[in-house]
């Protein structure tokens, strides 16, 4: 919704609409959260755009040393993944790709061996894991020594196959969104009855690790376990209902952002259902989750 700067200057009588600016640029990320069936939650995968270097072999120095950022960049993802626990990479696309997922696996299961029992890796039908690019010979090599089989779940079949989405991912998607909401919503309230400039600014990369990450350790151990269970890789149990997250009402920060000046009055309107509006995406995945 807002680029990396807005802002308005409040006069007298309100807002004056000519004060207005703001950039179009996107900021994205992908997030990869991982959990077992046994309940357990492991740290997070954050993957941030970052523009690559322009000086001739910097680049690769960054992607060996720095998970793709330059030196600047590099210093505050530090502080950020010391802070939450994340892992955080950086490319132009903020996308996952084959170098990150051997990371990911390595990271995650680089004690194993051929011997190791084998583990099962769930992976949806998203057309980013299994690309030639994703999937290629480096992934296999170190899936099949690590003894990890690796298993797409049909995009048909996900709402009954796949333990994120049978549990965990309305849960972790409502909690992102009453953060986002109440991150602009911060911004209007401490603005009203106040004759200060308006200066409306995204969430940044800090303020979207500890919100994946709060989000993340949220989840209860039942959750995870009841998602593994109803798609049968468990023996059922018997799990208490979990009571639905406060439905945040959308529309209405819509409107008050729309008041201001920050919303195109010609978008169309927002469905708290809805987790993304961009009518230039081809295709749209949020959050993809991997589980074991």
């Amino acid at each position: 919704m807002l680029g990396l700067k807005a802002q308005n200057v409040a006069g007298d009588q309100g807002i004056s609409d000519g004060a207005f600016s703001a950039s179009n640029t996107k900021q994205r990320a992908t997030v990869v959260l991982l959990a077992a069936s046994d309940g357990n939650k492991y740290a997070t995968f954050i993957v941030s755009n970052t523009k690559d270097s322009m000086v001739d072999g910097l680049q690769i120095e960054n992607d060996a040393r720095r998970l793709g950022f330059g030196n600047n960049l590099w210093t505050e993802s530090t502080d950020i993944q010391n802070a939450t626990g994340a892992q955080i990479y950086g490319n132009p696309t903020a996308w996952w790709n084959q170098d990150i997922t051997v990371a990911w696996m390595e990271y995650f299961f680089g004690d194993r061996t051929g011997a190791s029992e084998p583990v099962l890796l769930l992976l949806d039908s998203f057309s980013g894991h299994w690309t030639d690019n994703v999937m290629g010979p480096p992934l296999h090599t170190c899936a099949e020594r690590l003894n990890i089989k690796l298993k797409a779940v049909s995009p048909k079949l996900t709402w009954r196959s796949q333990p994120a989405h049978v549990a965990r991912m309305k849960p972790f998607k409502d909690g992102l969104r009453r953060k986002w909401v109440d991150h602009p919503r911060g911004q209007l309230e401490r603005r009203r009855g106040g004759n200060q400039k308006l200066l409306m600014v995204p969430p940044n990369r800090d303020d979207v690790a500890e919100w994946v990450m709060e989000g993340w350790l949220r989840l209860s151990d039942q959750i995870i376990i009841s998602g593994f269970a109803k798609c049968g890789f468990r023996d059922p149990l018997q799990h208490a209902a979990e009571p639905d997250d406060e439905v945040y009402d959308t529309a209405s920060l819509i409107n008050d952002l729309r008041e201001v000046g920050f919303v195109d009055r010609s978008v169309r309107e927002i469905r708290t259902s809805m987790d993304v509006l961009d009518s230039t995406a081809d295709e749209i995945d949020s959050i993809t989750e991997i589980a074991v």
